[in-house]
């Protein structure tokens, strides 16, 4: 039977595989890692005039793997991410055997293994679906610029926002899998994370590039009043207490769920 715990019991199954990647037997938390590199090399090849028939085939080559380095940056589940770092050992010539789970996740850092905030909410959320049997039913229900472009390379903050969920307005009804938008001061989506709720603690998960250290994490969040606190401090950027004030952080309930009992 298909139901809210089951699904939820699956994606924090997902979350724990990011926060304890097995590499050699060590586990390492997933760090933090965003493909801008793709996009200027994207971005540089449209402005050099190359048509867009052919800018589409080196992005497909690109993110299907045909690429030693790149291709898993930002994006990658937790199997491809640790075979990724496997190989660029091998190609490398890197002798891990003995070294710290602190060791392994700066090498990662190095060469832009991770994953970003939008990547990681994508294949926490996917393969729990897809144990449902709602694999499809989830990718449609997200906001995508492209119908015919969809998957974890596709994937952003804007695709969760939108049509595929609705604000939520009263924050004592937070629940499991609720989602955090986050907002820059011109208005346009640039971070989200998940909510976990464990009796009456709530926990805000995310893959951040602004806290020390950084990459996946769970940090606490508390109601005070109807109003978030939360319990974590950025490295870069403003407070989200203040965020939250200003208007730039909202929460969101993805419409999918209502099809879950």
């Amino acid at each position: 039977m298909i139901n809210k715990e089951s699904l939820y019991f699956k994606v924090k199954h997902n979350i724990d595989r990011y926060l304890n990647l097995e590499i050699l037997n060590k586990k390492v938390r997933c760090p933090f890692a965003i493909n801008i590199v793709e996009r200027e090399f994207i971005s540089l090849m449209s402005q050099s005039g190359i048509d867009k028939e052919k800018i589409e085939k080196v992005h497909s080559l690109y993110s299907n793997n045909k690429s030693k380095y790149g291709w898993y940056r930002g994006k990658g589940t937790p199997e491809q991410i640790e075979e990724a770092f496997l190989s660029i050992c091998k190609l490398q010539n890197f002798n891990i055997t003995n070294s710290s789970p602190e060791g392994i996740r700066a090498t990662m850092r190095n060469y832009g293994l991770g994953i970003d905030c939008s990547g990681f909410i994508y294949n926490v959320l996917l393969p729990a679906f897809e144990d449902l049997g709602m694999k499809d039913s989830f990718i449609k229900s997200l906001e995508w610029g492209d119908k015919d472009k969809t998957g974890a390379s596709r994937a952003s903050v804007d695709v969760f926002s939108g049509r595929a969920s609705t604000v939520i307005s009263d924050l004592n009804f937070l629940n499991n899998l609720d989602l955090v938008l986050m907002k820059n001061k011109e208005g346009s989506n640039n971070h989200m994370a998940i909510i976990l709720k464990d009796k009456e603690m709530l926990k805000v998960v995310q893959s951040s590039l602004t806290m020390e250290p950084n990459g996946v994490r769970v940090d606490r969040m508390k109601l005070k009043n109807s109003i978030p606190r939360f319990e974590f401090q950025p490295n870069i950027g403003e407070d989200w207490n203040t965020l939250y004030a200003n208007g730039q952080i909202e929460f969101r309930r993805l419409k999918i769920l209502e099809e879950i009992n």
